[in-house]
């Protein structure tokens, strides 16, 4: 029963990390209804990670979203890009041969 609980709890939290990091629906403004209350729309994508797309004749022109949410970004895609980096090089190194440090230090190799 604590199990069925305790899976209960993580369903939900996963639930909610998905939807509000993962497929976060943006809300949609035009570039009007930005001039009118840009202040307001502001502090609201900061206070809540919103995304908003801005658009101008049903096209899409810009994106808002908070200084916090573009750090998680920008944060997340250095990640992505070292683990292709070591990726690569485990690749390009595959056939050599490699050495412990202390051997190097000590003059064995």
């Amino acid at each position: 029963m604590v199990e069925k609980s305790r899976s209960a709890y993580i369903d939900k939290f996963v639930y909610k990390f998905y939807n509000k990091f993962v497929m976060q629906l943006p809300i949609i403004k035009s570039i009007s209804d930005i001039r009118k209350n840009a202040t307001k729309l502001f502090e609201d994508v900061n206070k809540r990670d919103e995304v908003i797309v801005v658009t101008k004749n049903n096209d899409q022109l810009s994106v808002v979203i908070s200084p916090k949410y573009f750090k998680s970004i920008v944060e997340e895609n250095e990640t992505l890009w070292e683990e292709l980096e070591m990726t690569r090089s485990k690749r390009a190194t595959k056939g050599e041969r490699s050495y412990k440090l202390e051997d190097v230090i000590s003059g064995k190799v």
